[in-house]
């Protein structure tokens, strides 16, 4: 079967080209598969100037990378560079996406207490599905990896999701 998402995701193993993820954005271009990197530092912008369609650093990465601490001018750096569209991880104030002309933003109510291992990889995963499925919409995005996000920080191990996951992103505050 063939692949209908590729991700890249964490930091490059000792020896791999700054490139490989820029690399693995134009296999998947040529290809018309949707590619989500999820990086830090010169394999992010690598990322972004070979056109990824979605990147997900979280607030420390992308201002490390760009050298803002305004979240979404930093995505706007990324999508100058080339990327489709950038969604930020921000903790317990949950995820924006930031396009071409607009943001949106979700979050849950209150914080969650929990384990924040794999959150990042459980946004990156509800990303890679949603767009996997044909969902492009950024408002869905944005909804669906902030409420994985969060299904990953209470559930009892990290690499799991909880089952209301449903029920968070339902609850979310967004705009």
């Amino acid at each position: 079967m063939p692949a209908t998402a590729i991700v890249g995701s964490g930091s490059l193993p000792p020896g791999a080209p700054e490139t490989f993820y820029a690399d693995l954005v134009e296999v998947a271009r040529h290809r018309s598969v949707p590619s989500v990197i999820d990086a830090s530092g010169t394999a992010l912008l690598a990322a972004a100037e070979a056109g990824a369609d979605v990147l997900k650093p979280n607030r420390r990465e992308l201002a490390d990378t760009v050298g803002s601490d305004d979240p979404v001018a930093g995505a706007r750096a990324l999508l100058a560079a080339g990327a489709g569209l950038v969604l930020v991880s921000l903790g317990a104030d949950g995820m924006l996406a930031v396009g071409e002309n607009d943001t949106w933003s979700a979050r849950l109510p209150e914080p969650l207490a929990g384990n924040a291992t794999g959150a990042g990889d459980a946004a990156v995963a509800a990303i890679a599905t949603a767009l996997a499925a044909g969902t492009t919409d950024p408002a869905v995005l944005v909804r669906r990896a902030t409420a994985w996000s969060a299904a990953a920080v209470v559930a009892p191990l990290a690499g799991e999701l909880d089952p209301a996951y449903r029920e968070y992103e339902a609850r979310l505050v967004t705009s």
